[in-house]
């Protein structure tokens, strides 16, 4: 049988169920037709992305204001705002 592609998505989702699970790695991936190699090589890859220091933000702007959206916290302020301000705004929301 082909190996089956998952989207990031898809990667989640299997984590999510292995987590609430109580098999082990070789028994998961047994059961699901993968190899626990590369189960174990994907979890520690998207464990790894993330941790970025980065977070997902929607900016929007019109003539004389920019919206910021970082997760459920919207934020509209003049566009001449210090990004190190609006960096450390980001920061601090993430906490």
């Amino acid at each position: 049988m082909p190996a089956r592609r998952r989207n990031r998505e898809a990667w989640g989702e299997l984590l999510s169920e292995f987590a609430a699970g109580d098999q082990t790695v070789e028994a998961f991936c047994t059961e699901r037709g993968m190899s626990p190699n590369y189960f174990m090589k994907k979890r520690v890859q998207l464990r790894r992305e993330k941790r970025t220091p980065f977070v997902r933000a929607q900016v929007a702007m019109s003539a004389d204001l920019l919206t910021v959206q970082i997760g459920d916290v919207q934020v509209r302020c003049t566009a001449e705002l210090s990004p190190a301000w609006l960096a450390e705004l980001a920061a601090a929301l993430r906490k």
